[in-house]
């Protein structure tokens, strides 16, 4: 037997073989054996993130857990404070139709409390919805047709126009 296939044959008695390393490395079986070392198999380096990802996922999902929504206040009661309108015709959707009549959004009339009379601009705004109403029933009836809206003077401006534009 030749010197090299001799220093082989003891350096696999000694712990190491082809694939590893002086240290004692075995790159085959993922295991070190060095004296002194501890001998891990290769599973546990894979192990060891798994672990500390589920720990992190039941430690930090309650903290993200959250109640369910709560309601908002649409549909959850009588509506307050009404003078001009009927609770059907809220339903239909007259709202958003005002406001894009003026073009602009809830707080131009509302205030946070939607029943309160604080906004001055909400009484202007009653009297022009019964304004356009009075127009409208002077009409004959024609399947439920409207005739004149907010929108027939304002044309999305807070303030109509009362004379056309200048031609040009």
């Amino acid at each position: 037997m030749d010197s090299s296939a001799s220093g082989y044959a003891s350096s696999v008695t000694n712990g190491w073989r082809p694939g590893g390393d002086a240290a004692g490395i075995d790159i085959e079986r993922g295991t070190k054996n060095v004296q002194g070392a501890f001998n891990n198999d290769w599973r546990f380096v894979y192990a060891r993130p798994m672990r500390f990802l589920v720990t992190m996922l039941l430690v930090l999902l309650p903290v993200f857990a959250q109640d369910p929504p709560q309601k908002k206040g649409g549909g959850g009661g009588a509506p307050k404070n009404l003078k001009v309108l009927t609770p059907e015709e809220l339903r239909s959707g007259v709202m958003p139709q005002y406001a894009a009549a003026l073009g602009q959004n809830c707080n131009y009339c509302h205030v946070a409390d939607r029943s309160s009379d604080e906004n001055p601009k909400k009484d202007i705004a009653r009297k022009m919805i019964t304004m356009v109403k009075e127009i409208n029933a002077k009409f004959p009836p024609e399947n439920g047709k409207v005739f004149v809206t907010c929108y027939t003077c304002h044309r999305g401006k807070t303030e109509p126009d009362i004379k056309p534009a200048a031609l040009p």
